[in-house]
Protein backbone atom coordinates (compact mmCIF):
# COMPACT_ATOMS: atom_id res chain seq x y z
CA UNK A 1 0.00 0.00 0.00
CA UNK A 2 2.87 2.36 0.65
CA UNK A 3 4.22 2.13 -3.18
CA UNK A 4 1.03 2.49 -3.97
CA UNK A 5 0.20 5.90 -2.27
CA UNK A 6 4.00 6.95 -3.09
CA UNK A 7 3.37 6.50 -7.10
CA UNK A 8 -0.32 7.23 -7.03
CA UNK A 9 -0.86 9.87 -3.86
CA UNK A 10 -3.43 8.74 -1.15
CA UNK A 11 -6.40 10.56 -2.62
CA UNK A 12 -5.93 8.27 -6.24
CA UNK A 13 -5.52 5.15 -4.12
CA UNK A 14 -8.40 5.92 -1.89
CA UNK A 15 -10.89 7.00 -5.09
CA UNK A 16 -9.52 3.32 -6.80
CA UNK A 17 -11.16 1.74 -3.40
CA UNK A 18 -13.89 2.90 -3.00
CA UNK A 19 -14.57 2.69 -6.89
CA UNK A 20 -14.20 -1.00 -5.88
CA UNK A 21 -15.93 -1.31 -3.18
CA UNK A 22 -18.65 0.22 -4.61
CA UNK A 23 -18.89 -2.09 -7.85
CA UNK A 24 -18.81 -4.93 -5.50
CA UNK A 25 -20.86 -4.38 -2.30
CA UNK A 26 -22.95 -7.11 -1.29
CA UNK A 27 -25.01 -8.56 -2.73
CA UNK A 28 -22.90 -8.13 -5.92
CA UNK A 29 -19.89 -10.69 -6.32
CA UNK A 30 -17.02 -9.84 -4.39
CA UNK A 31 -13.79 -8.11 -5.63
CA UNK A 32 -10.83 -10.33 -7.09
CA UNK A 33 -6.93 -8.72 -7.22
CA UNK A 34 -7.85 -8.28 -11.18
CA UNK A 35 -10.86 -5.68 -10.12
CA UNK A 36 -8.52 -3.99 -8.07
CA UNK A 37 -5.96 -3.83 -10.68
CA UNK A 38 -8.58 -2.84 -12.89
CA UNK A 39 -9.48 0.21 -10.81
CA UNK A 40 -6.01 1.22 -9.90
CA UNK A 41 -5.51 1.27 -14.31
CA UNK A 42 -8.50 3.89 -14.16
CA UNK A 43 -6.76 6.32 -11.70
CA UNK A 44 -3.23 5.90 -13.82
CA UNK A 45 -1.74 7.52 -15.88
CA UNK A 46 -1.20 5.39 -19.21
CA UNK A 47 3.14 5.59 -19.16
CA UNK A 48 2.93 4.69 -15.18
CA UNK A 49 0.32 1.41 -15.72
CA UNK A 50 3.43 -0.62 -15.82
CA UNK A 51 4.37 -0.04 -12.39
CA UNK A 52 0.84 -1.18 -11.14
CA UNK A 53 1.76 -4.22 -12.82
CA UNK A 54 4.84 -4.99 -11.40
CA UNK A 55 3.43 -4.45 -7.84
CA UNK A 56 0.62 -6.96 -8.66
CA UNK A 57 1.48 -8.77 -11.81
CA UNK A 58 5.12 -9.92 -11.66
CA UNK A 59 7.76 -10.70 -9.22
CA UNK A 60 10.44 -7.84 -9.40
CA UNK A 61 13.57 -8.64 -7.98
CA UNK A 62 16.60 -6.21 -6.99
CA UNK A 63 20.30 -6.81 -6.28
CA UNK A 64 21.86 -3.47 -5.08
CA UNK A 65 25.21 -2.94 -3.76
CA UNK A 66 26.83 0.00 -2.27
CA UNK A 67 30.11 -0.14 -3.95
CA UNK A 68 31.93 2.98 -2.74
CA UNK A 69 31.36 5.68 0.19
CA UNK A 70 33.27 8.83 0.94
CA UNK A 71 33.12 11.26 3.89
CA UNK A 72 34.50 14.69 3.67
CA UNK A 73 34.01 16.99 6.45
CA UNK A 74 33.20 20.23 4.99
CA UNK A 75 33.42 22.27 8.31
CA UNK A 76 32.65 21.98 11.69
CA UNK A 77 29.22 21.48 10.94
CA UNK A 78 28.58 19.78 7.06
CA UNK A 79 29.36 17.07 5.85
CA UNK A 80 29.50 15.97 1.84
CA UNK A 81 29.00 11.88 1.19
CA UNK A 82 29.47 10.70 -2.39
CA UNK A 83 28.43 7.34 -3.14
CA UNK A 84 28.24 5.11 -6.11
CA UNK A 85 25.97 1.85 -5.86
CA UNK A 86 25.35 -0.56 -8.79
CA UNK A 87 21.25 -1.45 -8.75
CA UNK A 88 20.16 -3.95 -10.66
CA UNK A 89 16.40 -5.06 -11.51
CA UNK A 90 14.86 -8.00 -12.39
CA UNK A 91 11.65 -9.86 -13.49
CA UNK A 92 11.60 -13.22 -11.89
CA UNK A 93 9.18 -16.08 -13.46
CA UNK A 94 7.87 -18.61 -10.96
CA UNK A 95 10.92 -20.98 -11.50
CA UNK A 96 12.93 -18.54 -10.58
CA UNK A 97 14.30 -17.67 -13.82
CA UNK A 98 15.50 -14.16 -14.24
CA UNK A 99 15.29 -11.55 -17.14
CA UNK A 100 16.77 -8.24 -16.15
CA UNK A 101 14.81 -5.08 -16.95
CA UNK A 102 15.89 -1.44 -16.41
CA UNK A 103 15.57 0.11 -12.55
CA UNK A 104 14.24 3.86 -12.84
CA UNK A 105 15.78 5.17 -9.71
CA UNK A 106 16.01 3.79 -6.07
CA UNK A 107 15.90 5.17 -2.66
CA UNK A 108 19.26 6.18 -0.67
CA UNK A 109 19.38 6.77 3.08
CA UNK A 110 22.05 8.08 5.35
CA UNK A 111 21.60 7.07 8.90
CA UNK A 112 23.15 9.90 10.92
CA UNK A 113 24.50 9.94 13.82
CA UNK A 114 21.66 11.16 15.76
CA UNK A 115 19.57 8.12 14.44
CA UNK A 116 17.37 10.04 11.91
CA UNK A 117 17.36 9.01 8.10
CA UNK A 118 17.60 11.50 5.05
CA UNK A 119 16.38 9.45 2.34
CA UNK A 120 16.39 10.75 -1.03
CA UNK A 121 15.71 8.96 -4.61
CA UNK A 122 18.17 8.99 -7.61
CA UNK A 123 18.05 7.56 -11.05
CA UNK A 124 19.78 4.64 -12.07
CA UNK A 125 21.60 5.06 -15.08
CA UNK A 126 22.75 1.73 -16.41
CA UNK A 127 22.28 -0.14 -13.41
CA UNK A 128 24.28 2.89 -11.85
CA UNK A 129 23.23 5.33 -9.12
CA UNK A 130 26.14 8.19 -8.04
CA UNK A 131 25.32 11.02 -5.72
CA UNK A 132 26.15 12.48 -2.71
CA UNK A 133 24.26 14.52 0.27
CA UNK A 134 25.25 17.14 2.14
CA UNK A 135 24.27 16.55 6.23
CA UNK A 136 24.73 18.97 9.07
CA UNK A 137 24.95 15.87 11.16
CA UNK A 138 28.01 13.43 11.34
CA UNK A 139 26.63 9.81 9.33
CA UNK A 140 27.36 6.61 10.59
CA UNK A 141 25.95 4.54 7.20
CA UNK A 142 23.97 4.61 3.95
CA UNK A 143 21.48 2.40 2.79
CA UNK A 144 19.94 1.40 -0.39
CA UNK A 145 16.42 1.44 -0.28
CA UNK A 146 15.87 2.25 3.84
CA UNK A 147 12.21 1.41 4.37
CA UNK A 148 12.36 -1.95 2.40
CA UNK A 149 9.75 -1.19 -0.56
CA UNK A 150 11.65 -3.09 -2.68
CA UNK A 151 12.91 -6.84 -2.52
CA UNK A 152 16.23 -7.48 -2.71
CA UNK A 153 17.81 -10.83 -2.99
CA UNK A 154 21.02 -10.35 -0.93
CA UNK A 155 20.10 -7.26 1.44
CA UNK A 156 23.89 -7.33 3.27
CA UNK A 157 25.60 -5.78 0.45
CA UNK A 158 22.89 -3.21 0.53
CA UNK A 159 24.67 -0.63 3.15
CA UNK A 160 27.93 0.29 4.50
CA UNK A 161 29.95 1.71 7.08
CA UNK A 162 30.60 5.62 6.77
CA UNK A 163 34.15 6.11 7.93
Amino acid sequence: MYQLEQLLGEAKVNTALRSLLSSHAFPKTPPTSQDLVEELYKVTSPDKRYMIDELFKQIIIYDSKITDVKLTLLNKDQYKVQFKAIVEKYNENAVGKRLRIPADSIEIGIIKQDNTIQNISYKVVNGVVEGNMMLSVKPKRIVIDPYFKTIDSFLKDNEKVIE
